[in-house]
């Protein structure tokens, strides 16, 4: 039996995992617990970024601001897993701020 640990705090299968998951994210706000913890019950990368999401061009940005955003990843892993640079991923996740720096020069 092989198990896996998850966030440094959850050691389990599936099932017991996503029993606890509710009990983490109300925690999810506070700052003095390491972000690998409380972002434990997170989805994997690989499970937010199906092959469908992501021939869709909207879905995608949808789906990278959302796994940003709600559930804590970085910008560089987020590109890794979709193949962008992790400066395309920020401006994707606030487009706003790619505007503003453009209007500043």
């Amino acid at each position: 039996m092989r198990q896996e640990s998850q966030g440094q705090v959850l050691l389990g299968r599936g099932r017991f995992i996503e029993r606890l998951t509710g009990e983490f994210q109300d925690k999810r706000p506070f700052k003095t617990i390491p972000r690998q913890q409380r972002f434990a019950a997170r989805p994997p990368l690989r499970h937010l970024f199906p092959a469908s999401s992501c021939a869709d061009h909207a879905r995608r940005i949808e789906v990278i601001r959302r796994a940003h955003l709600e559930h804590g990843y970085s910008l560089s892993k987020i590109g890794r897993v979709v193949g962008l640079h992790y400066l395309t991923i920020s401006r994707l996740v606030n487009p706003q701020a790619g505007e503003d720096a453009q209007n500043q020069t």
